[in-house]
């Protein structure tokens, strides 16, 4: 669906370079960049910490 909603293909490379390939912290702050980009929040980078760039995960226990 992402590629279906994108204009650009770089936030896509970028998710599937973190899926398939080697994950960096450079490659990690690429994504946030295209994503904000792809958004029109401007090309300033919020965050510039190229060492300590992270992606968080939340998960939930399922209750059936």
């Amino acid at each position: 669906m992402l590629a279906c909603t994108c204009k650009s293909p770089e936030v896509l490379k970028q998710l599937k370079h973190i899926l398939f390939g080697n994950v960096t912290p450079d490659v990690i702050m690429d994504l946030r960049q295209a994503v904000r980009v792809e958004l029109k929040l401007g090309k300033k980078c919020i965050d510039t910490d190229r060492e300590k760039a992270f992606i968080g995960k939340l998960g939930a226990d399922q209750q059936t």
